[in-house]
């Protein structure tokens, strides 16, 4: 009879684990949320601006319409003017014929008009190593992995001299890998600062995450003959460095009982400096210089192939 009463009084805890609990928020005044990262190549160059929502709102974002939205060479004053052709808060500059936005080493300043109030920001255009190749290396079929298996990994080499970040992006078959535990950032040719890795091979997690991993199991393999795989090393600054960084830390969360005493969300730091005191804004401003490889899973790339 104790035995039951127990389990009665342990089954009643658990059910009511299972309450829903309504938290109040206040309402926020919306503010601006830019998103501006610009690189050294022939691409349209582009820069989205919309305002924030209430943290339970699911809805699409409000684009910041009839901006004025200009970046500007410190060096050489020249000056790139974003417009939005299309009324939908992404601002554009697209490049004639052999241009190229930006020139290593030069400091770049933005400034975003809009509303009746003014934001600016700095960044300074940094060299991209070269990416040397990209290899896909094989692995054998096993209890976990119903099919051979390979993983992608590329080869570049930092720059002499500490304090290099960069950001590696990775596109399968034209689809970028922009999940945010998909974010691949790098401190010298490691994860962070002190790491002794300066001027040295990026160091192997790194060169690895250019591989979508898959979580199902068994696992599929995640390359197979003929796929199409672009490696992009941006070379952004340190503080866009920290920003990613930080997003990351705020987005891949672990579920589990130490996300009781996990900090709160918040934020990551901006760049972005509202002329008015009283005035929010999140996003970022980077200008980044980018050397990118691309390459199809053929037997050349294979390291370690099965003979067929």
């Amino acid at each position: 009879m104790k035995k039951l009463l127990f389990i009665l009084i342990v089954a009643l805890g658990i059910s009511s684990c299972d309450d829903e609990v309504d938290i109040p928020l206040k309402d926020t005044t919306p503010f601006l949320n830019v998103d501006a990262w610009l690189t050294n190549t022939g691409d349209t160059q582009q820069i989205v601006l919309n305002y924030t929502r209430p943290y339970f709102d699911n809805g699409a974002p409000e684009p910041a319409l009839a901006a004025e939205v200009m970046v500007v060479d410190i060096e050489t004053l020249a000056s790139f003017v974003f417009s939005d052709e299309d009324d939908d808060g992404i601002y554009v500059w697209v490049p004639a014929p052999g241009e190229v936005f930006g020139e290593v080493g030069h400091s770049y300043g933005l400034q975003i008009s809009v509303d009746g109030q003014v934001y600016q920001s700095f960044s300074t255009l940094n060299a991209a190593p070269s990416v040397d190749s990209i290899t896909f290396e094989y692995n054998k079929k096993d209890a976990f992995i119903e099919e051979d298996y390979y993983y992608a990994e590329f080869w570049a080499r930092d720059f002499e001299g500490p304090g290099n970040t960069y950001w590696v992006k990775s596109f399968v078959n034209d689809t970028y890998l922009g999940k945010p535990e998909q974010i691949n950032i790098a401190y010298d040719a490691g994860f962070s600062a002190g790491g002794e890795v300066d001027s040295l091979i990026f160091i192997q997690p790194i060169r690895t995450a250019i591989t979508p991993f898959p979580t199902e199991t068994p696992a599929v393999s995640p390359f197979k003959r003929g796929d199409k795989l672009r490696v992009e090393l941006h070379a952004i600054p340190i503080d866009a460095w920290f920003f990613l960084y930080r997003v990351q830390d705020e987005t891949v969360r672990q579920p589990g009982f130490a996300q009781l005493f996990a900090n709160p969300l918040a934020n990551s730091p901006t760049n972005i400096v509202p002329t008015s005191d009283d005035v929010s804004v999140v996003g970022f401003f980077s200008v980044a210089g980018v050397s990118s490889l691309e390459v199809v899973m053929s037997d050349e790339n294979i390291v370690d192939r099965v003979p067929d």
